[in-house]
């Protein structure tokens, strides 16, 4: 009986040191998203908020439209946009 005892208890380390073997091998299968694809992203994101109308400068007393959720923090020559959010939409 001593010899099953002795067997089991090697087996089960073998089967956590593969495990662990394991789980480092799918943490290093992720990968971070390029920084082409966020700037890309977020480029798409603004334009589409301009376009649905949920982005708006604020206005002289710096109030927003009440449908505007981003406030335009600053226009480049070029035309892009920054936004800054300033609430939640619900619907």
């Amino acid at each position: 009986m001593a010899s099953k005892s002795g067997n089991s208890s090697r087996t089960s380390r073998t089967r956590s040191t593969q495990v662990k073997a394991q789980r480092s091998v799918k943490k290093k299968g992720k990968s971070k998203p390029k920084a082409a694809d966020t700037r890309a992203a977020s480029e798409r994101f603004v334009k589409d908020l301009l376009v649905r109308g949920e982005a708006a400068k604020p206005d002289i007393e710096g109030t927003l439209p009440l449908e505007a959720t981003h406030a335009v923090t600053k226009e480049e020559k070029d035309g892009t946009v920054e936004v800054k959010r300033a609430r939640f939409k619900y619907y």
